[in-house]
C-alpha cells in the first residue's frame, strides 16, 4: 500500500511540473527530460485527468516514441478510441472524437442573451466588469451575429498599427490548426468586433468605465 501511495504521488507531482490546466496539455519539452518510467507516469495521470480510458501499455508507449520524442516542426496525431493525441508546437493535445460542426452556420445573438449555445463547439458567454471591453449601450441596441471563418478577415487591434489577418495572429498566439476552424467570429453590424475570447477589436475596445462587455468561448469539452 505504502509503494503505491508513493507511486501515486510521484505521478502527481511530475504530471503538474509538465501540466498546462488552462487548456489541458502537456508541455513536450519538461515531458522530454524525463525517463522512460517516469514520462509513462506522467502520460497515464493524463489521461486519468481527462477521464479518458486508460490506453494500454503499448499505446502509451507509442505516445512517448512516436509523439513526444517527434523531431521538431512534425506534429503528429495518434488515433485513439474516443479521440485522438496530438501535438502542435511544445505542447500535446487531447481531442475528444465528435460530430463536428457546420462551418457555414450563422447564430444571431440575442443581446438580452448571456449565453449563446454553438451547436457542437460549446458556447460563447457575455460577460460584464471593469475590465477592458465593448460599451454595453453600444453591445444592447446592435445586432450581434456569431459565424465561423472563411478566409480573409482581418481586425484592427487596440495599441496596434493597422489591420491583422487572422491567420498571422493565430500564428502568433500558437493557436493549434483544428482550433483555427472552431474559433468563432462575433461581429456587431458588418464589422468583426471579437475573436473568440482572444482579440477585440480596436473599433470597439473601450478601456474604462465601469462596465464593459467581455467575451469569453466555452469551449465544449470545457
Amino acid at each position: 500500500a505504502n509503494a503505491q501511495r508513493f507511486i501515486e504521488e510521484t505521478a502527481e507531482r511530475l504530471f503538474q511540473e509538465v501540466f498546462d490546466a488552462s487548456d489541458k496539455t502537456l508541455h513536450i519539452e519538461p515531458l522530454k527530460i524525463l525517463g522512460g518510467y517516469r514520462r509513462q507516469l506522467v502520460l497515464r495521470q493524463w489521461f486519468k485527468t481527462l477521464r479518458q480510458k486508460m490506453p494500454p501499455e503499448t499505446v502509451i508507449e507509442r505516445i512517448s516514441a512516436e509523439i513526444v520524442d517527434a523531431d521538431p516542426g512534425h506534429y503528429p496525431a495518434l488515433p485513439l478510441r474516443g479521440g485522438a493525441v496530438r501535438r502542435y508546437r511544445n505542447k500535446l493535445y487531447w481531442l475528444a472524437a465528435d460530430g463536428g460542426i457546420d462551418c457555414s452556420a450563422q447564430f444571431r445573438w440575442p443581446v438580452a442573451r448571456d449565453v449563446l449555445p454553438l451547436p457542437g463547439n460549446g458556447s460563447l458567454q457575455c460577460v460584464v466588469s471593469a475590465a477592458p471591453g465593448i460599451d454595453p449601450e453600444l453591445w444592447g441596441r446592435s445586432s450581434i451575429t456569431v459565424c465561423y471563418r472563411h478566409g480573409g478577415e482581418r481586425i484592427r487591434l487596440p495599441g496596434r498599427a493597422g489591420t491583422h489577418a487572422l491567420k498571422d495572429l493565430y500564428q502568433e498566439r500558437g493557436i493549434p490548426p483544428w482550433e483555427r476552424e472552431r474559433m468563432p467570429l462575433v461581429f456587431i453590424g458588418e464589422r468583426l468586433a471579437a475573436v473568440g475570447g482572444h482579440w477585440l477589436s480596436a473599433d470597439f475596445h473601450r478601456q474604462g468605465g465601469d462596465a464593459n462587455v467581455q467575451l469569453r468561448w466555452r469551449k465544449a469539452d470545457d
